[in-house]
Parts: C-alpha cells; structure tokens; sequence
C-alpha cells in the first residue's frame, strides 16, 4: 500500500495497540465504547488503503517511523526527485531535522489522552538513512544505505 493512504491506519493503531482491558474485571461503558469506535474507525480506514505501484516511490511504514518516544529524534523526508534509471528510480531525498514525527507529526496522544512531543535530533554523529528498495512486482531487493559522512547540508544551513 501507499504510504501515505497507510498514515491514518497506523495512527490509529498505534493509538490502541497497546491499550488491553484483559486485567480489567468490569469495563467500563466509556471503554466499550472506545472500542467499538476504534473498531469502526479501522474498518473505514482499511477500506480506504490504496494499492501501491511499481512507480511509487514512497510504500509502506518502516517499523522505525512506529517510535513514539518523546527523546528519540524526528524529522521529515522529502523526496526531491525520482529519474528513471534503467532497472529502477534515482531518488534525491531531503531530511528536515524540524521534529516532525512521520506518521504523527509534531505530537501523539496517547490513549490516555496524555500527549507526547517530539524532539529534533541533536545532530549527525549516529545518523544513518534506509531506504527499502522493490522490484517491480514490490519484492524487496535491498536496502542501501547512507552514513553521516555522506550527508550534505543544503545552501543556506549552517550545520548538517
């Protein structure tokens, strides 16, 4: 699927998968209801999936982007340019460091209704880049990858 058709779901998900009234003896109306209005708002949201293609350039959720920790760092991936190379895509990719969440943005509400806030990274010294690669009929083919050492800061930026 399309990630970007995926966002809401995983939202979603994200924002109960963890909650369990298992230990719970008697539930509470207020929590049935949650449920029941969780279990509606997936089942819409499935529907809404969208397939992805061999020329999508951005398909499905890495299992990173799931992180909701407040002191892990954020930011946002920008596909710049997408040229077609024989057997595939050549892509310029461009990371903010603005403490953007991929799929929540700047903050998540946890089912509690408490909020985290997300961090910028504090700099390059451990950055890496993954980027998931597909053959045309979306198998996995590899997983190139960049260092900080091959990190570029764009015009304008003082610091990488």
């Amino acid at each position: 699927y399309t990630t970007d058709s995926m966002k809401a779901l995983v939202e979603m998900y994200e924002g109960v998968q963890d909650k369990s009234f298992s230990a719970s003896k008697v539930l509470k109306q207020t929590d049935v209801d949650t449920a029941k209005a969780k279990l509606e708002e997936y089942q819409k949201l499935e529907k809404e999936l969208v397939k992805a293609s061999a020329s999508d350039a951005t398909v499905g959720i890495n299992e990173s982007a799931l992180a909701r920790s407040a002191n892990k760092g954020q930011g946002t991936f920008e596909i710049l340019s997408k040229t077609a190379v024989e057997g595939g895509y050549e892509l310029t990719i461009k990371f903010t460091n603005d403490a953007m969440h991929p799929i929540f943005g700047e903050s998540y509400t946890n089912y509690d209704g408490t909020e985290t806030k997300f961090s910028k990274f504090g700099g390059t010294a451990d950055a890496k880049m993954y980027v998931d690669a597909y053959d045309s009929s979306l198998g996995a083919i590899s997983r190139p990858s960049a260092s900080n050492a091959s990190f570029e800061a764009l015009e304008g930026n003082t610091s990488k």
